[in-house]
């Protein structure tokens, strides 16, 4: 049996303190969920619309700058994107704590969302870490967030209880701004590889990026399955939680009291997600753990849909439910980056995390919308939605068939391999091409859609 492979110093501190900088940003987030409706419902010109909105404005803007800041972690570098990110959350916490109407409060939420850094720290650790640690990384990083989760349900409403909500907000701002600090001091420079087109990574000089390269992204199945599955299950998760806090209120369960339902749940749920990670790092095993994942989560919608009339039925559904998402969701966003080259790893992370917001949205308008039906048929469209995406599966390639091919370089200049590199990367079946003066020309490929001959032949066309 071989022995699992190791972080290396460099790789564990790049996940570390990538994960460190987010956990804060949304240990503030997370501080105000469970506070900000019963609050901004007393502002001036609240209604229960707007309320809403206000709450769903985060994820709007999200979704919306998800792919422009992932561009522009590939132009410019993810240190920039992370920067900005951190600061333009901080600045529309600070709005919102200064917030005296819901209009303040709206417009607030939209600044927070506007910075959107979530598909840049995907890239950014699909960038520092190998293939065989990568989805290990991601759980690892999902770990934290995870821990953020608890944290912030625990301090919200105890910063609230002494000093309002306005400071609940206050010390989002003051989080986002002690990240910066944290990512310059945790992750440096030379662990931040940029691109210089197509060249091995240089720290501190710009990437590139071509619209070319970008949309050859589209024509990927797998890219497409895995944009699918993150859509399904961040509906699929929503959903779940506009019903669920009805179903507990039901059985007479306090909110006080919803922690010891929801405490050992989510402790199971990081369980999973460190097992299923342990077991995807061996890429032909990644697709039985997302089928495994897929039975759980529709298992649990069926017991909550069925079988909600008491609070052990609840705890086991919801349990079931969120052990098979927490095993799914680290792996989508591991193989995310190993079908995908560095050079357009951050679009495709801002495509991801467009699309998992704009699921987020949909599957929480779909619940609200169908939940008049009775408790069990927003549960039950969720599960038809995730079974469906099972079927998908089978339209994902094993990574392990890609391959590194060294062609020769002989006669390149700078001038040439600009246009060639952007020849070769629009193929479909090459996610990237490398090289340096001296050195042969590395691609990385689908051997079964491109071959060694047919990348010589892009090559010698200059």
């Amino acid at each position: 049996m071989s022995r699992m492979t190791a972080f290396t110093r460099d790789e564990l501190r790049v996940v570390l303190g990538t994960s460190a900088v987010y956990a804060l940003r949304m240990v503030g987030l997370y501080m105000a969920l469970p506070l900000m409706s019963t609050w901004a419902s007393g502002l001036p010109g609240a209604t229960p619309f707007l309320v809403g909105v206000s709450l769903g404005a985060y994820g709007l803007t999200q979704a919306i700058f998800q792919v422009p800041f992932g561009i522009l972690g590939d132009l410019r570098g993810r240190r920039v994107v992370v920067i900005l990110s951190l600061l333009v959350f901080a600045l529309g916490s600070a709005v919102v704590a200064a917030s005296h109407t819901i209009f303040a409060v709206l417009l607030g939420r939209l600044i927070q969302g506007v910075g959107a850094m979530a598909s840049t720290l995907i890239a950014l650790i699909g960038d520092g870490t190998r293939d065989q640690v990568r989805t290990r990384g991601m759980a690892l990083m999902g770990l934290v967030l995870g821990v953020s989760f608890a944290l912030g349900f625990l301090l919200g409403p105890l910063v609230s209880s002494r000093f309002g909500v306005p400071a609940v907000f206050g010390a989002s701002a003051v989080l986002a701004l002690l990240g910066v600090l944290l990512f310059e001091f945790l992750v440096p420079s030379r662990l931040v590889p940029h691109l210089v087109h197509g060249k091995r990574p240089r720290p501190g000089s710009p990437g590139s990026w071509s619209w070319t390269e970008a949309r050859s992204l589209l024509r990927d199945r797998s890219l497409l399955v895995l944009d699918a599955g993150i859509f399904v299950l961040h509906a699929a998760v929503t959903g779940l939680f506009v019903v669920v806090p009805f179903l507990l209120r039901d059985r007479g369960v306090p909110d006080l009291s919803l922690w010891r339902i929801y405490a050992p749940v989510l402790g199971a749920g990081l369980v999973s997600m460190i097992l299923a990670a342990r077991m995807a790092d061996r890429p032909a095993r990644a697709r039985f753990v997302l089928a495994a994942g897929v039975v759980l989560m529709a298992a649990g919608l069926v017991v909550l849909a069925a079988l909600h009339r008491t609070v052990p039925a609840i705890t086991l559904g919801l349990g079931l439910f969120v052990v098979g998402f927490a095993a799914i969701e680290p792996i989508l966003a591991a193989l995310l980056t190993r079908y995908t080259g560095r050079g357009a790893r951050g679009t495709a992370a801002g495509v991801f995390n467009m699309v998992q917001f704009s699921g987020a949205f949909l599957g929480g308008s779909l619940a609200g919308l169908l939940l008049p039906l009775g408790r069990g048929a927003p549960l039950l469209a969720l599960a038809v939605g995730i079974v469906g995406w099972a079927f998908a599966l089978r339209g994902l390639r094993d990574p392990s068939d890609l391959v590194d091919s060294d062609l020769p370089g002989d006669g390149l200049t700078e001038e040439a391999w600009s246009i060639v590199h952007r020849r070769l990367v629009a193929h479909g079946a090459v996610l990237e091409a490398d090289w340096s003066q001296g050195s042969p020309v590395r691609v990385r490929h689908w051997p079964d859609r491109v071959s060694v001959g047919e990348l010589e032949k892009l090559l010698s066309e200059r």
